[in-house]
C-alpha cells in the first residue's frame, strides 16, 4: 500500500487537480475585432507585448502574469501574437490580441496591412519582446520604426543574439533577468547601462504541503523534458539504480515524449527499475504535478532558459540540478541541490542525501520559496517594468 501514496500524489495532481484555479479564471481574450481592449480606463502607457509559440512554451506562466501584473498596475497591453494557437488557447487573460496565424506569414516576414493597421489603430507607446529573436522580427518591420523597443535575455541564446542583434539600432532597450544576463549585456558593448534594465521575472503559486511530510512518505521526483538522445535522462536512470541499491525508497515520473522515449524505457528495464519510473508522456499543465512530488530534477543544462524551476521553487519543491546551469537562483544547499553534469555517481549521491534527509531537503526547498518571494515576486517584475516603461517614454531617452 505504500506504494500508492506517492503514485497517486503524484498522478492526482497530474491528472486531476488543478493547484492554481485562478490561472483558468478571467479567460476572456478580446479580439482586435471586438473593438474593447484590456485596461481600458489606464492612464498609463500602452504596450503592445509581442509573442511566438516558442517563447510562449518557455515563459509559461510568467507571459500571463506579465499582463495581468500590467493591467494592475494601470497600464494597457496589446498583445501581438505571431503563434499557431489561437488566442484563447493562449490564455493571457482579458487584454487585446492581435493574432498573426501561420498562413498570414508572408515572405520575408512582413506585417500583413491589416495586420499592420490595428498595430497603428491601437495607438501604442512601447514595443517589448519576450525575446531578442522576436526583436530581430520587429526590427524588419517598418510600422515599429518609430516605437521604444525593448526585448528580455532570459539566457546566453538571447545573449549571444542581442550581440548582433542590438547594434542594428541606437537605443533598443536590453531586460536582462538576471544579474549575471545584465553583465553579459555590457560586455557585449550594444547597450550603455542607460539603456538596460534588469526584469526578474515574476512568479507566483499556491502554497503546498511540505516535502516528505510524512513518517513513511516515499520521496518521489520528477523530470520534465523531451527525451531526446542527449536530455540526460540515461544519467537519471543510473543515479536512481544506485539510489535503491543504497536501500533508500524513492520514485521517478518522467513528463514528457520524444523520439529516443522507446531507448529510455529499455534502459529503464535492463536495469531492472520496474515500478519505480513512470513514463507519463508530455503535459500542457505539468505544474499540476508539482504538490505531489518533492523534487524537481533538472538532468542537463536546458539549452533554453524556461520557467520549469522557479515554477518547483515557489512551491517549495527541492531542485536537483548539474552545477553548469545559467540560473542565478540556484545557489548549492541553499536553494537547490547541485551534481556535476552528466556523473550518474555524483547525482546519486545529492538525490540519496535528499531521500534520506527529509529536513534537508525541506530546508532547501523553504529556502527556494524564500528565494522566489523576495527576488521574483510579481511586484517586483512589475515594479521594474512600470519604471522601464517610464524612462523609455521620458523625453532624454528618444
Amino acid at each position: 500500500m505504500r506504494g500508492f501514496q506517492w503514485s497517486w500524489g503524484v498522478l492526482a495532481g497530474v491528472f486531476g487537480f488543478d493547484i492554481i484555479p485562478w490561472a483558468r479564471s478571467n479567460r476572456r481574450t478580446v479580439t482586435p475585432d471586438s473593438g474593447q481592449s484590456g485596461g481600458a480606463g489606464a492612464a498609463g502607457p500602452h504596450v503592445l507585448l509581442v509573442i511566438d509559440d516558442e517563447s510562449v512554451e518557455r515563459f509559461g506562466r510568467v507571459t500571463k502574469l506579465i499582463v495581468v501584473g500590467l493591467m494592475d498596475a494601470a497600464v494597457r497591453v496589446t498583445v501581438l501574437a505571431r503563434t499557431l494557437r489561437l488566442p484563447d488557447a493562449l490564455e493571457l487573460g482579458p487584454c487585446t490580441v492581435i493574432h498573426v496565424p501561420p498562413s498570414r506569414w508572408r515572405p520575408r516576414s512582413k506585417l500583413p496591412p491589416d495586420v499592420a493597421k490595428r498595430i497603428v489603430e491601437a495607438k501604442v507607446d512601447v514595443v517589448e519582446c519576450l525575446s531578442v529573436r522576436l526583436l530581430e522580427w520587429v526590427l524588419r518591420q517598418p510600422e515599429f520604426g518609430r516605437f521604444p523597443i525593448a526585448a528580455h535575455i532570459t539566457d546566453s541564446v538571447d545573449l549571444l543574439q542581442w550581440a548582433t542583434v542590438g547594434k542594428t539600432r541606437p537605443r533598443l532597450w536590453a531586460l536582462p533577468s538576471t544579474p549575471v544576463l545584465s553583465e553579459g549585456v555590457l560586455r557585449a558593448k550594444c547597450s550603455s547601462a542607460r539603456f538596460m534594465k534588469l526584469v526578474r521575472l515574476g512568479i507566483t503559486g499556491r502554497a503546498a504541503t511540505s516535502i516528505m511530510a510524512a513518517s513513511d512518505h516515499i520521496a518521489s521526483a520528477i523530470v520534465v523534458t523531451p527525451l531526446v538522445a542527449d536530455c540526460g535522462l540515461d544519467c537519471v536512470l543510473y543515479a536512481l539504480q544506485a539510489v535503491l541499491s543504497k536501500g533508500h525508497e524513492t520514485a521517478l515520473f518522467v513528463l514528457g515524449t520524444g523520439p529516443a522515449e522507446r531507448r529510455f524505457r529499455r534502459l529503464a528495464q535492463q536495469l531492472r527499475l520496474h515500478g519505480a519510473v513512470t513514463f507519463v508522456g508530455k503535459l500542457s499543465q505539468w505544474e499540476a504535478a508539482l504538490p505531489g512530488c518533492d523534487i524537481l530534477l533538472v538532468p542537463r543544462r536546458p539549452a533554453r532558459w524556461s520557467c520549469h524551476v522557479l515554477q518547483a521553487m515557489v512551491v517549495g519543491r527541492a531542485v536537483l540540478a548539474p552545477r553548469d546551469h545559467e540560473e542565478d537562483n540556484l545557489l548549492h544547499d541553499r536553494t537547490a541541490c547541485l551534481f556535476a553534469p552528466g556523473d550518474p555517481a555524483d547525482l546519486a549521491v545529492q538525490w540519496g542525501r535528499l531521500v534520506a534527509e527529509p529536513e534537508t531537503a525541506c530546508r532547501i526547498g523553504e529556502g527556494a520559496q524564500e528565494f522566489v518571494k523576495t527576488q521574483h515576486s510579481l511586484s517586483v517584475m512589475e515594479s521594474a517594468l512600470v519604471e522601464l516603461y517610464g524612462e523609455m517614454l521620458a523625453p532624454a531617452a528618444g
